[in-house]
């Protein structure tokens, strides 16, 4: 049988993601019973997310933003009611309100690029946030297309800027590691779908928080 490549590419993509879905829920069985001090699920979950939010962008750009849309809604509405969670912290000076392709994009800029502390402005990366319990249960995201790694303004930015760094546009988001786990598991169902006939199944993954 001749398969169309795009479908080859398509059935790849969500090969991949629903065993990162098994993988993220197979570590949080198979560690529910041990000590804090030894799990690791949060370095497995930037691993896998970082890896999603690559294949979730480039499907997005494959597809056009209607196309996009449609076949992500689950994602969309469970990432607007993440970003509405008591716990999640979010602070965006860029224009409008961010939607799902945005914070795929911001995330994604950010988790590329890991930081041992919190710079001053803010420039693109992800942090743990310190919250006294010694283990990392919180990050912080950034995404500061206006500013270098260094933390000066781009050449773009300077004449909406005025060059002042405090005009920037930033995107960040603060969030426990569980939220974020659960993000990733859904993120993975939305690109799991190709290759499931139950992918909205409740014996998978909750579709809201």
């Amino acid at each position: 049988m001749c398969v169309e490549p795009q479908r080859v590419d398509d059935l790849t993509r969500a090969g991949f993601a629903l065993h990162a879905w098994r993988l993220l829920t197979q570590y949080e069985q198979v560690t529910k019973d041990l000590s804090p001090a030894l799990r690791y699920e949060a370095t497995l979950t930037i691993c896998v997310l970082q890896s999603l939010l690559t294949n979730c962008w480039e499907l997005w750009k494959f597809l056009n933003d209607k196309k996009a849309s449609r076949v992500l809604e689950p994602l969309r509405e469970y990432t607007l009611s993440m970003l509405a969670h008591p716990e999640v912290e979010v602070d965006d000076s860029l224009p409008g309100q961010p939607d799902l392709k945005a914070v795929l994009m911001h995330v994604r800029n950010a988790v590329s690029h890991p930081r041992m502390k919190e710079t001053d402005p803010p420039t693109t990366g992800y942090t743990t946030v310190e919250d006294g319990t010694g283990y990392v249960s919180r990050l912080r995201f950034t995404d500061s297309p206006d500013l270098t790694s260094k933390g000066a303004l781009r050449t773009e930015a300077l004449e909406r800027t005025g060059g002042d760094v405090n005009q920037a546009h930033v995107f960040s988001i603060e969030l426990p590691l569980v939220v974020l786990t659960a993000w990733a598991k859904e993120i993975a169902m939305a690109l799991a779908q190709p290759v499931m006939d139950n992918w909205d199944s409740p014996e998978l993954a909750a579709l809201t928080l």
